[in-house]
């Protein structure tokens, strides 16, 4: 008995040992990293952020967290990543590191400033054979301006003006068109974290022309309360295909949110048609863009349509999204065509958001009158056939063979039932004497 407790013992304390390895979480190890600029001297940066391998961010420290951000330690798993630093009017700096040991020396990062000295003549090479370094933006592609409304709200849309100017000079003295002309637009850490961003191409500008171009770009739902930098950055080429970049312009974006707001962000149809009598369902996305928890519910209705659809009331929490799918079944007899529809969201007391969409309905088939098929009459022919004298003379002749064959296979069997009957032996009685008489 001992023995075999010991060996369930046993038995159990390999499982949890191996239970324990299975579960155990993936080391992870401290990777500092120190910004400097060419002279080797620390600078502090706007923003250092770690990528995988598959170009996704992992980490991201940025100087509204860390003050004089010029050195930071990060905590990741063994792997291969990206460390970058960023900095207003500096080039970006990168470095491809490789965790998987302890200890790991410090990742040193150096930013150089972008160039203030003009490009040579023609936006060209020089006479030695060098590059033209990157013009500052009084003699490149001058961010005139970057206009926008200052102050907005979660789902809510913002128009970006960028207007931009060609002051580029060779150092000739003559000007110089651009190519390739592009802004990079980004509204930093708004979602969640992550950026929003947009490319616009303005492609060619000649020398000192002015163009301008208008983006829009949504404040995503799960913004919170707070000032987001926007960031502008311009690039360009010359003929020779270098490219040239100038300092970036940064403004600030203040998102704000309301006590209580609900957003109807999508609305979607089961099928691009119904038909008039069948059943089908909508499906509602919604998004709580205000500042409390909201119980919700949503109404379909169309009184061409006959349709009054109204949900079970649901919760929705504060920066939260959800789908919700109400079912309708169109019953009024109607033609085939458009028709609206209205989807509505109450909540907090009465307060409600409402969205217009359109349903392509096809009128209910009509059934054809049904017709008689027509009846085909085939005429019958009775053929009547008459028996000749012969025919009933061999008819009858036929008849006569077969009772006669019969009656003699009867007799046959008769005669053998009698011989049958006297060929059997008849019995021998056998007396037996008794002795003395």
């Amino acid at each position: 008995m001992k023995t075999t407790i010991s060996g369930i013992a046993i038995v159990l304390m390999l499982l949890l040992s191996t239970f324990s390895g299975a579960v155990a979480l993936a080391p992870t190890y401290q990777v500092p990293v120190a910004t400097y600029d060419t002279a080797s001297a620390r600078l502090n940066v706007d923003s250092i952020t770690v990528k995988d391998a598959s170009g996704s961010e992992v980490a991201r420290v940025t100087s509204t967290q860390v003050r004089n951000l010029n050195q930071y330690t990060f905590v990741l798993p063994a792997g291969e990543y990206k460390v970058i630093a960023e900095k207003a009017t500096y080039r970006l700096a990168d470095a491809d590191i490789k965790v998987e040991l302890a200890n790991l020396p410090v990742i040193s990062l150096k930013l150089a400033p972008l160039q203030a000295t003009p490009p040579p003549a023609n936006g060209g090479t020089d006479n030695t054979g060098n590059t033209g370094t990157t013009p500052t933006a009084s003699n490149g592609i001058n961010i005139k301006d970057l206009d926008f409304e200052e102050d907005a709200k979660p789902n809510a849309d913002v128009e970006f003006t960028v207007e931009l100017k060609n002051l580029w000079v060779g150092t000739d003295g003559k000007g110089i068109d651009a190519r390739e002309v592009n802004v990079n637009l980004v509204i930093k850490g708004i979602d969640d974290g992550e950026d929003v961003e947009e490319d616009i191409e303005f492609g060619m500008i000649d020398y000192k022309d002015t163009e301008s171009q208008t983006v829009k770009l949504t404040v995503p739902v799960v913004a919170e309360e707070g000032r987001y930098d926007v960031v502008a950055k311009v690039t360009w080429e010359n003929g020779e295909t270098q490219v040239f970049e100038a300092p970036e312009l940064k403004k600030v974006l203040n998102v704000e949110r309301d006590d209580n707001a609900v957003a109807i962000t999508d609305v979607v149809f089961e099928s691009d048609t119904v038909r008039v009598g069948d059943n089908s369902q909508v499906a509602v996305t919604l998004a709580n863009i205000g500042k409390h928890d909201e119980d919700v519910k949503i109404k379909l209705t169309s009184s061409a349509l006959g349709l009054q659809e109204t949900s079970p009331e649901f919760a929705l929490r504060e920066s939260k999204q959800t789908t919700q799918y109400l079912p309708f079944e169109l019953t009024k007899d109607v033609k085939s065509g458009k028709y609206a529809l209205t989807i509505t969201a109450y909540f907090a007391d009465g307060q409600t958001v409402s969205q217009t969409g359109t349903l392509e309905v096809e009128a209910k088939a009509k059934s054809p009158v049904a017709q008689a098929e027509p009846v085909t009459v085939t005429a019958v022919s009775t053929v009547v056939q008459e028996t000749t004298n012969a025919q009933a003379q061999a008819t009858g002749v036929d008849t006569n063979m077969v009772a006669g064959f019969i009656a003699a296979i009867l007799i046959l069997l008769a005669v053998a039932a009698v011989l049958g009957t006297y060929a059997q032996p008849k019995p021998v009685i056998i007396e037996k004497k008794r002795s003395g008489k």
